[in-house]
């Protein structure tokens, strides 16, 4: 049933929670944890533990970005990395080097000696929801100026829905560069707040990749003077068979919900195995209860979704009825404290329809609502770097309808 024009100005800021079931259209987020300041520092552990592999690099730095992967090649800048804890003088910014890299550019920093651990943090595109890295591998090229006067301390720290993971290495890096990769899984020994923690279970990794607000590597390594070297930061992505975030329904729902007056409020679509385009679909009907159901895309879709700017979203739609059809937004994205809409030529048939959206701005795209000013391509940027809510109109009928949704893909 059609909505107030009013719904946009009251959701602003606000979003559904793609693992909430049942909850409605303008819920507000739970707050996140605050991403730790450049001069917090973390507290000593206990003795390393040995799971993550440590070699010296003998390569050059690692290929071609693969689909999904969130690099810092250091190229050309710092690429918004910065300093936690002691070193560089207290201003939490690394000194860029375009050279001895491996290969090229990287970042160093030297030790204030003032006492506690300084640490690389990672920026905003290695955070928020990164659920996709369970069960990949995060790896970095590290090297230290001395190897005397060792000490011990978590290596990488992980934060994210309240809680912090911590992992020791099994080696320090050496006066060359030193390639590490960690898997992000039960193969690394996580531990719960410190080495001497519990070790975290995949349900308590995965929870805190779904929401990262902290990725902390290790720049400090002696007790005394030192200068840290980082190089080659990638963060590994599950990736589907088109290297896309992409929904086919052939086997399940894939986590889709339902935001709004469909499906009695239970945010449970139904799967349909067959008469998709081609093979399964969902579908949800209308509880005629007031507002505009939509189609709530899950995890995998949202977070950082920088790379899918200036390409599309496609995705297939029908309904059941043509009669007493209205007019609403029909793609809401939302990121960053900031909602775009954008309104389509026109609705779904009685057969698939296949909508090709510009992700970009080509496409209207408006700020808040259709009666929103233009985005700009900053906007946009914006939205897409830090992707939180994903919905697709399910409903254009005022009264009793059903909508079917397939083949949805993020930036094809």
């Amino acid at each position: 049933m059609k909505i107030g024009s009013g719904f946009f100005a009251l959701s602003l800021g606000l979003y559904l929670c793609a693992c909430t079931p049942g909850a409605t259209p303008g819920t507000a987020p739970t707050a996140a944890p605050e991403t730790p300041t450049a001069t917090a520092t973390p507290s000593e552990s206990a003795p390393p533990v040995v799971n993550p592999t440590a070699s010296p690099s003998t390569s050059p730095g690692p290929a071609t970005p693969t689909c999904g992967d969130v690099v810092s090649p250091f190229s050309t800048d710092a690429e918004n990395w910065i300093v936690a804890g002691d070193a560089e003088g207290g201003t939490g910014n690394p000194d860029y080097l375009s050279a001895d890299g491996n290969p090229g550019g990287h970042l160093s920093a030297d030790d204030d000696v003032t006492g506690g651990t300084w640490y690389w943090s990672a920026p905003q595109k290695f955070l928020g929801n990164q659920k996709a890295a369970l069960n990949q591998k995060l790896s970095f090229d590290l090297k230290q100026s001395d190897t005397s006067a060792q000490f011990e301390n978590s290596d990488v720290v992980l934060e994210g829905n309240g809680m912090t993971l911590v992992l020791q290495l099994d080696t320090h890096p050496g006066t060359d560069w030193t390639a590490y990769t960690v898997m992000l899984n039960t193969s690394s020994a996580w531990k719960k707040d410190s080495a001497e923690g519990e070790v975290a279970t995949l349900a308590e990794i995965e929870s805190v990749l779904s929401d990262l607000t902290r990725l902390w590597i290790r720049g400090e390594y002696i007790e005394g003077s030192d200068t840290g070297s980082l190089d080659n930061v990638r963060l590994s992505q599950l990736c589907t068979s088109t290297g896309l975030p992409t929904s086919t329904f052939d086997t399940n729902s894939e986590d889709w919900l339902v935001a709004g007056d469909a499906e009695d409020g239970s945010g449970t679509p139904n799967y349909q195995a067959t008469n998709g385009n081609p093979g399964g679909h969902l579908t949800a009907d209308d509880d005629v209860a007031g507002g505009t159901w939509y189609w709530s895309a899950p995890q995998k879709f949202l977070g950082n979704q920088a790379a899918a700017y200036q390409k599309t979203l496609v995705f297939d739609l029908k309904q059941s009825t043509l009669s007493s059809q209205f007019e609403e937004s029909d793609v809401i994205l939302e990121g960053n404290g900031q909602t775009l809409s954008l309104s389509l030529n026109s609705p779904p048939g009685l057969d698939w329809t296949k909508y090709t959206v510009n992700l970009d701005t080509r496409a209207a795209w408006k700020i808040n609502d259709s009666d929103g000013t233009l985005a700009t391509p900053a906007d946009l940027q914006s939205v897409l770097g830090d992707l939180s809510r994903l919905w697709i109109r399910g409903e254009y009928v005022e009264g009793e309808d059903t909508g079917s949704l397939d083949n949805v893909i993020l930036g094809q």
